[in-house]
């Protein structure tokens, strides 16, 4: 087994929960931790290999009470789904999801 690196350093400033391979190397989508400024959203920035951003979107995510419960995915083909999860009381919690089909494409 190969040793570890440390990662660049573009990436070691950056607030990232998850990299997803887009279907290009030329860029990657960084996803940053759902938030709550004046409403909950994930951020998604597209970095070039160089490190330079290419852009932010910002994604819309649900709010429990005072905390953000949503989690963001990119598929390959650059499709954006935000998945969210609601405890409805008796043991049940209801999955709502929404996409946006190839928007980091």
């Amino acid at each position: 087994m190969g040793g570890r690196t440390a990662p660049p350093e573009w990436l070691a400033a950056r607030p990232v929960e998850t990299l997803r391979l887009a279907r290009s190397a030329a860029r990657t989508p960084s996803i940053s931790p759902a938030r709550l400024d004046n409403a909950c959203h994930v951020d998604v920035e597209v970095v070039a290999p160089s490190g330079k951003s290419c852009g932010t979107a910002t994604f819309p995510a649900a709010q429990s009470g005072q905390f953000c419960s949503s989690g963001l995915f990119v598929g390959y083909d650059g499709t954006a789904v935000v998945g969210s999860v609601e405890d409805t009381g008796g043991g049940f919690r209801t999955f709502t999801f929404r996409w946006w089909t190839a928007f980091l494409r």
